[in-house]
């Protein structure tokens, strides 16, 4: 399995800083960011950091056990997002 790294912003700040920081960054890696109980209210920039993640055929998931959407990969358990990263990253192997 490729890389993964995995954050755990505790506030908004330091989402937006995570995000700020990821946007401007080589993404050659999976990525998981654990919101906890944090909202989404970066929703523009985590939109952008998917795309590009998915350009660089890489997966980025969400943890939060209170947050829902149909355009982002979120999980309730960081358990769960390992499992999908495995699976998104079997699946780019079998189109590759």
């Amino acid at each position: 399995m490729n890389s993964i790294k995995s954050f755990n912003p505790k506030t908004d700040i330091e989402l937006n800083e995570l995000l700020e920081k990821l946007l401007v960054s080589e993404i050659d890696f999976n990525i998981i960011i654990n919101i906890g109980d944090l909202n989404l209210i970066f929703f523009k920039e985590i939109q952008k950091l998917l795309n590009l993640s998915k350009k660089n055929k890489k997966s980025l998931i969400i943890v939060s056990s209170k947050l829902s959407d149909e355009k982002l990969n979120i999980v309730p358990t960081l358990s769960e997002a390992y499992d999908i990263i495995e699976l998104e990253e079997i699946e780019r192997d079998l189109l590759s």
